[in-house]
């Protein structure tokens, strides 16, 4: 290939096929030793032994492997491998957009970040498949979880453990009640692939060490050609070929899941087994998932599930504790660590299984279950739907002690802010007809517009 005829995807191409087989080979492969031996034999030794121009830091560094007689004040003039000036952090930067997340609200953080690892993580039994496949419908049908809206994105599932017939049927308890629309909506922009009978396995054993399969590549064509912005992998032990105690498995793993994301902008997430140590927890922290600490150490999101712990069910006066699950986020790289949230069984007997709901406690103690910045969130968004056409000045003016927003100016403007970057909230252009109808100032450039809701308003 010459720099006129460069195609940067057949690059990549060729440096992807070079990696597989480099993973695949397991014939002999020269060590150090072996290089070093060959190396007094070989007559380039003589050349090493001269005097050397233009010699690099690093082989001045490295003279005595050879017993080469390197002048350590000899000018570099060997090509730099880094432009260092083009890796000069950029101070001229005020400010940078939040990070786009492909999940729901949990508290006040939201989950899956995109272009990024997530890790959700449960007991056996405790419903991470249902609860993640409730989501997923949730977000390719752009359906409301419980109070907060949720952004429509294409969904991509697999699964190491369920067969399809055992999917369907998930997917069929998740949206039994639901408007015929949503449920055409969910299944349009959601896959669910069983991977029963084949070999999930992203990464491979060698003598070598662990390296990814050609699987991967599989994995991302079906994503790519799909066009899914969120990207589920139940479970995370079902697609390492290894003991994921090791930390070579569960960073070669990273890696392979690193090519799923870095590819599609996606966002990522594996399901995982709790570790063993934290099977009675009765909170969420730092080394929950089982496994080596590198794949936790790789994800900017952890999610944990544990039963209702029997605090909460008191507070909340929860007769049967065993139906409920408690969510919990020990870390986020991208908002705040620490919130929690609830989610109930619900049993479907059309389809002789549970299904995963939103659990929001009784009114008497639905302050001590929302933050005032969730409340808040959830007043803007009520009087957008009860009064269309509503701009960022008006809301503010329903600012105050006495507003009826009842929160500061600032609040209120930084909540506006962060449901336009989750994209609950657009600004909506309005022509001149809408203004009209809706009584607005002709200086009225843009709305505020629930994302979901049809527009123009009847």
């Amino acid at each position: 290939m010459t720099p006129k005829n460069y195609d940067s995807a057949d690059t990549q191409r060729q440096y992807q096929n070079f990696l597989n087989r480099g993973g695949q080979h397991e014939g002999p492969r020269k060590t150090t030793r072996t290089i070093f031996s060959l190396a007094r034999y070989d007559p380039v030794v003589a050349a090493v032994n001269a005097p050397v121009t233009g010699a690099t830091h690093s082989q001045v560094a490295n003279s005595g492997i050879f017993g080469a007689d390197i002048d350590p004040q000899v000018s570099d003039t060997h090509e730099a491998i880094f432009d260092l000036n083009a890796y000069r952090p950029n101070s001229t930067l005020a400010s940078m957009p939040p990070r786009e997340f492909a999940g729901p609200q949990l508290g006040n953080a939201r989950l899956f970040p995109k272009d990024a690892i997530s890790l959700f993580t449960a007991l056996g039994g405790a419903g991470k498949t249902s609860s993640l496949l409730a989501m997923a419908a949730h977000i390719a049908a752009g359906k409301n979880w419980g109070h907060e809206p949720i952004t429509q994105r294409r969904v991509i599932m697999f699964f190491v453990e369920e067969d399809q017939k055992e999917l369907d049927r998930k997917f069929g308890a998740t949206t039994h009640d639901w408007d015929p629309k949503d449920r055409t909506a969910a299944a349009d922009n959601l896959r669910v692939i069983s991977l029963t009978g084949r070999n999930p396995h992203l990464t491979r054993r060698t003598r070598e060490g662990v390296f990814g399969s050609p699987f991967v590549d599989h994995i991302l064509q079906a994503c790519l050609e799909f066009g899914a912005e969120l990207i589920v992998m139940d479970h995370l032990q079902g697609f390492a070929d290894g003991d994921l105690n090791l930390s070579d498995t569960a960073t070669a793993l990273a890696m392979e899941a690193t090519k799923l994301y870095a590819n599609t902008g996606a966002a990522v997430v594996f399901t995982a087994h709790v570790n063993k140590s934290n099977r009675d927890a009765e909170v969420v922290d730092a080394g929950f998932t089982s496994g080596s600490l590198a794949f936790e150490n790789a994800a900017r999101q952890v999610t944990g599930v544990i039963k209702l712990p029997p605090a909460d069910a008191t507070k909340f006066q929860i007769p049967d504790p065993d139906r409920y699950v408690k969510l919990s986020i020990p870390k986020n790289s991208y908002g705040p660590a620490g919130e929690d949230a609830y989610m109930e069984k619900e049993y479907v007997p059309a389809f002789h299984t549970v299904r995963m709901v939103p659990y929001y406690p009784p009114a008497a103690s639905s302050d001590m279950f929302s933050s005032a910045e969730e409340r808040l969130r959830h007043k803007i968004l009520q009087h957008i739907e009860d009064h269309p056409g509503t701009t960022k000045n008006q809301l503010e003016g329903l600012s105050g002690k006495k507003g009826r927003l009842g929160a500061s100016k600032a609040d209120v403007r930084r909540s506006i802010e962060e449901l336009l970057a989750a994209k609950t909230l657009v600004l909506q252009p309005i022509d001149v007809e809408t203004k009209d109808r809706l009584n607005l100032p002709q200086q009225t450039k843009t709305v505020l517009r629930i994302a979901d809701k049809p527009w123009p308003p009847s």
